[in-house]
């Protein structure tokens, strides 16, 4: 359980380094990103777990998973962070 934890937050840093790779003058700064990779890295490898469908983070949907969830939470928070324009 907790090497499942430790991995899906490794690949939540890997994600929100890559988030603040692509964009890095975005408002949050790389802890933000980096913080709601690993959030979402772990709900997303969670609700795998949780319903059996990769019963490691190693296995294929793990990986899937996980990085699906910390790409949506990441962008998330970066859409919910950029300010709004009316035209």
């Amino acid at each position: 359980m907790a090497t499942s934890v430790l991995l899906w937050l490794l690949f939540g840093l890997l994600a929100g380094g890559i988030a603040h790779w692509r964009d890095p003058e975005d408002s949050m700064g790389w802890l933000g990103l980096v913080l709601l990779g690993m959030t979402g890295s772990l709900v997303g490898g969670g609700v795998a777990s949780w319903f059996h469908l990769a019963p490691t983070p190693l296995a294929p949907l793990g990986w899937v998973a996980a990085i699906a969830g910390s790409v949506l939470v990441v962008t998330m928070g970066i859409l919910s962070t950029r300010p709004r324009t009316i035209t």
